[in-house]
């Protein structure tokens, strides 16, 4: 390898770490507005779960279709939330393996997919079903509109479209080093029903009907939001750890290429020595 080809590959190495460099900052700064928003998100959704577990207690009469449990062989509804982009490491192909375990034991004729994220729908489309709704470009903080359409989908699919149950594979996220795939069923909605009534009964306007019907959703909406915003949390959290795996590798490199193109120069200044020396001695001579 001549000192040419020596630094033309030093040069583009350090091109590359800058750009790895500069995705670790950007993943560690995004993931450090979705832990924000999670850890606001969280309390909030522990506290409806926990009221809707109260008035159940106190209404037991109370019924709502999201809570209703089917029996038979129907459709089997399955949200897959994935990454739009790569660069992530094994952040998506943990959740496909995780998917293909579940088509294990669903018939892929008894599953509706709905996919959140490009790499998902494209997953589905390679494996050769056909989505229920495909979701791609969805905004990082889980923006209100996005929630919404999704959550229409999931709840038109279950409560019209046949689905016995609808789960959800998605990354959980606890902190920047523990997060994983996992599945959870997400309908019918279990919130227990063990919560002491309230000694003095909590009057509800305009009643108990109104009340169940706006709180639901919005329990559901709750759930499906954390999945969201802990999935997004998982995918920044394995970019950050992949960039700063690329950068780390690109160092190694850096300093293999300095100490090789040094080789290479001082080889190259012995060789002229020699020839300097060797032409003066032939004039002696």
């Amino acid at each position: 390898m001549n000192l040419r080809d020596v630094r033309r590959r030093l040069k583009s190495v350090e091109n590359t770490r800058k750009i790895t460099r500069a995705m670790e900052m950007v993943a560690g700064a995004k993931l450090k507005q979705l832990e924000s928003a999670l850890s606001r998100a969280r309390p909030y959704i522990e506290g409806l779960q926990s009221l809707l577990s109260r008035l159940l207690a106190e209404y037991p009469g109370q019924h709502h279709s999201l809570f209703e449990k089917r029996e038979g062989t129907g459709h089997t509804g399955l949200i897959l939330i994935t990454s739009d982009t790569g660069l992530c490491g094994s952040y998506n192909s943990d959740l496909v393996a995780e998917a293909e375990r579940w088509f294990e034991t669903k018939p892929a004729d008894k599953a509706e997919l709905l996919t959140v994220g490009l790499f998902g729908h494209n997953y589905c489309l390679a494996r050769g079903l056909k989505p229920h709704a495909s979701f791609t470009d969805f905004k990082s903080r889980a923006d209100q509109g996005a929630v919404q359409r999704l959550l229409e989908s999931v709840v038109g699919l279950f409560t019209g479209g046949g689905a016995v149950s609808i789960e959800v594979i998605s990354c959980y996220f606890r902190s920047a080093a523990s997060w994983g795939p996992r599945r959870m069923r997400l309908l019918p909605l279990e919130v227990g029903r063990d919560a002491k009534p309230n000694p003095y009964p909590t009057l509800l306007e305009p009643g108990a009907k109104e009340v169940f019907e706006a709180l639901v959703p919005r329990v559901l909406e709750g759930v499906l939001r954390q999945a969201l915003l802990e999935a997004f949390s998982a995918e920044q959290s394995a970019r950050m750890m992949a960039m700063r795996n690329a950068t780390d590798n690109a160092d190694d490199m850096v300093k293999e290429l300095t100490l090789t193109r040094n080789k290479v120069r001082q080889a190259q200044i012995t060789k002229e020595i020699i020839e300097v020396v060797s032409g003066a001695e032939g004039l002696k001579s």
